[in-house]
């Protein structure tokens, strides 16, 4: 695979760290842990790929009312509005959003039963899952490779 512009946006440190680990070395890898800081880094150079957690937190209180910045920084599916601007805004040619949630664990992670697998959404790409899996010293981790592999050989 060619080396590829790619934004990780997820906030678990040891998913992130897996993901650093796993396609640092063979891509431009930029990393982010919030909603707002993936716009930010979106702002600063085109990406091939945007690779997202599900749920994350806001980032911080810029435009928020006092209701909103009650949620600025909870857990949010901020994931799907992040790839409709990737592909509204940002014509990322393939992006994915993953989760490590159990489908019984949070009503958003069900919700992915129904919607997962790949689609276009404008002219990109876009495949949603529950994220494969992998044990990396004695704790799961998001296995980001596998991630992109099945994003890059989705038609």
């Amino acid at each position: 695979m060619k080396r590829l512009d790619i934004l990780v946006v997820e906030d678990n440190k040891d998913h992130l760290e897996n993901a650093v680990e796993q396609l640092g070395k063979s891509h431009n890898l930029v990393t982010a842990t919030s909603f707002d800081g993936a716009l930010k880094e979106l702002k600063q150079r085109p990406f091939k790929v945007l690779l997202s957690d599900l749920m994350m937190q806001k980032g911080s209180f810029d435009v928020m009312s006092s209701k909103g910045r009650e949620f600025a920084f909870e857990q949010l599916p901020y994931g799907f509005p992040l790839i409709l601007i990737g592909a509204q805004t940002y014509q990322i040619p393939r992006m994915a959003i993953v989760t490590d949630m159990s489908h019984h664990d949070h009503p958003m992670a069900y919700c992915l039963d129904f919607v997962h697998g790949t689609m276009k959404i404008q002219d990109s790409l876009v495949r949603i899952e529950h994220a494969p899996m992998i044990e990396k010293n004695g704790i799961m981790v998001k296995d980001w490779r596998n991630v992109l592999g099945y994003l890059m050989e989705a038609k």
